[in-house]
């Protein structure tokens, strides 16, 4: 198992293959950071509420690490919900219609990841 730190609004961004531009120091940030920051603050509430904080190594979301597997899960349910922060089902504009992906939950692959790191008794 490989600890990394909890994810970043970048690596969302990367994810979602958003651009990235760079700060003073030459340091890559994501163009919607606050956004992104929102929601993924959200899911990781959600990922330490259903876990029960069991991956968590350390107090706090400052220098917290979690298992790699973990992480992935925070990002790919991060990039659902900041992609339709709306939660819309539907959309069409004249002609054009389409149905973005939404974030209702946990998908099942995801809930498979955190069941093996979910505290099942108090």
């Amino acid at each position: 198992m490989i600890e990394v730190p909890l994810p970043t609004p970048e690596q969302v961004a990367v994810y979602l293959d958003w651009p990235l531009t760079t700060d003073q120091d030459g340091d890559p940030v994501a163009e919607d950071a606050g956004l992104i920051a929102t929601h993924l603050n959200m899911v990781t509430a959600m990922v330490r509420s259903y876990t029960r904080e069991v991956p968590f190594t350390a107090e706090g979301d400052t220098g917290a690490t979690v298992p790699n597997v973990v992480a992935t899960v925070i990002i790919s349910a991060t990039a659902r919900s900041v992609s339709n922060p709306a939660h819309s089902k539907r959309t069409e504009v004249g002609s054009f219609s389409e149905a973005p992906a939404a974030f209702t939950g946990f998908t099942l692959a995801e809930q498979t990841v955190l069941n093996s790191y979910r505290r099942r008794t108090a």
